[in-house]
């Protein structure tokens, strides 16, 4: 029984890297207008945006940050490829305790990725990963400036249907 528990997880997490992908590219500067189809949350050093604002179950969500700063906006990247990070659902109007995604149980090395100034940093996951339709919002945690300062950012809502 553990075998095989331990076998679909396997194929489970092989399923979410062939379908994870990051993508990394220099970003121009703008007026700060966000595309109407996406959604945006504007922070100090940061602006983080959604392709969309509603993902059906079987879509990829591709969700871009951008460092907004004449320094290294520092992310981690668990595995060396997968963006740490924890959700929230909304259940009754309220947000839920921080949840982690599969793949965060992984065990294996960390790496530090630094977003150089004006940067955008792309990643993309199969919407499947929440494992209930609903209302959600990412936490990630950045670092930032020469003392690496780590601050927590909570993203602008978005809906899987």
């Amino acid at each position: 029984m553990i075998l095989r528990r331990r076998i679909a997880f396997i194929m489970i997490l092989a399923v979410m890297a062939a379908a994870c992908h990051t993508n990394v590219t220099k970003a121009h500067k703008t007026s700060g207008e966000a595309d109407p189809q996406s959604k945006e949350k504007t922070s100090a050093p940061v602006s983080m945006s959604f392709s969309k604002s509603s993902y059906a179950d079987s879509d990829t969500i591709t969700f871009s940050i951008l460092n907004k700063t004449d320094a290294d906006v520092n992310i981690a990247l668990r595995c060396g490829r997968f963006l740490e990070m924890s959700y929230q659902e909304s259940v009754n109007g309220s947000w839920s305790e921080n949840k982690e995604l599969p793949y965060m149980m992984l065990k294996c090395a960390t790496r530090m990725y630094a977003i150089t100034p004006h940067e955008k940093y792309v990643t993309t996951w199969p919407s499947s990963l929440f494992k209930s339709k609903g209302s959600f919002r990412l936490l990630i945690s950045f670092g930032f400036g020469p003392e690496n300062t780590n601050q927590t950012i909570t993203t602008v809502p978005f809906e899987i249907r």
